[in-house]
């Protein structure tokens, strides 16, 4: 009994020492990285028209220069959702700045619209957008800037 009771617990620590080391050598994904993966992630959500997955990437405190919620943008997404067709997101450049757990974009990108009757651009510009890093990642705080080169009614 003593034997398989000191079997069970080298088996433990060594358990505890593995996992220990894989904690510390895992691959540490810059933050950069994290915040291109999240811009990357809303893209999507929009294209796929999966509202759930671009508001996992806003913050609680989002809160933009028109006075706009995280709730007021749900309810801007749900209205969006309406739109018949399919969007279609290219980011043209990506301009990140990142000072600890704060940063900055500016997004150049193009929405465009397509249905059966064809291609139409809902919005084509740059956005500048402001994240923080919050205790699950990365989000969006704000979007205070958005540089229209064109903009059709949806």
């Amino acid at each position: 009994m003593k034997g398989l009771r000191t079997t069970i617990m080298g088996v433990l620590v060594l358990s505890v020492i593995a996992v220990g080391i894989w904690w510390l050598c895992r691959p540490r994904v810059s933050n950069w990285e994290q915040i291109e993966k999240l811009v990357i992630q809303i893209e999507r959500g929009i294209e796929t028209k999966n509202l759930r997955q671009v508001m996992v990437a806003i913050s609680e405190d989002y809160r933009d220069p028109l006075e706009q919620t995280k709730r007021d943008i749900h309810r801007l997404g749900v209205g969006a959702l309406q739109t018949q067709g399919d969007f279609e997101v290219t980011i043209n450049r990506f301009f990140l700045d990142v000072e600890g757990k704060q940063a900055h974009a500016d997004i150049d990108v193009d929405v465009r619209v397509i249905t059966s009757e064809g291609a139409g651009t809902a919005f084509s510009g740059t956005v500048a957008v402001e994240f923080r890093k919050e205790r699950r990642g990365w989000k969006v705080i704000s979007a205070p800037r958005w540089q229209l080169a064109d903009l059709e009614a949806l």
